[in-house]
């Protein structure tokens, strides 16, 4: 295996200085950015390619009001002013995308259809969890 460089910059960004933020700033969050963000995370490593990831963005005070009362204590103020708040779910039926996201393994939606709902549901939610 090759060694890898992280110059002294990137070093400090992803593992010195990186925090979960405890506020947001105001400005707009544009579809463009969100969609970057997306361009990176389908990358991620998932089973298969499978990328069961799903987004739903909210940027509406609307939308974030109805989002507020289902936040733990402590967010829920933080999910009302926010820019955009965005829910992150697994899609348990992942593998009904397989064709297309990995043609390269024809047999993969057989393969994940015979396994029992649980154990797709648990591979689904560890494969969002790493493209999140």
């Amino acid at each position: 295996m090759s060694h890898i460089e992280i110059d002294q910059t990137a070093r400090e960004l992803l593992y010195l200085d990186a925090h979960t933020p405890k506020t947001f700033g105001t400005a707009p969050v544009s579809d463009d950015q969100i969609l970057e963000i997306w361009e990176l995370m389908k990358f991620a490593p998932t089973a298969s390619n499978s990328n069961p990831l799903r987004i739903v963005v909210l940027k509406s005070d609307e939308a974030r009001a109805r989002l507020v009362p289902l936040m733990a204590p402590g967010n829920d103020e933080k999910t009302r002013t926010a820019p955009a708040a965005l829910i992150l779910a697994a899609d348990t039926r992942f593998h009904e995308h397989l064709p297309v996201l990995a043609p390269h393994v024809p047999d993969a939606f057989d393969r994940f259809d015979a396994w029992s709902p649980e154990d797709r549901r648990d591979a689904a939610r560890f494969s969002a969890l790493l493209q999140a």
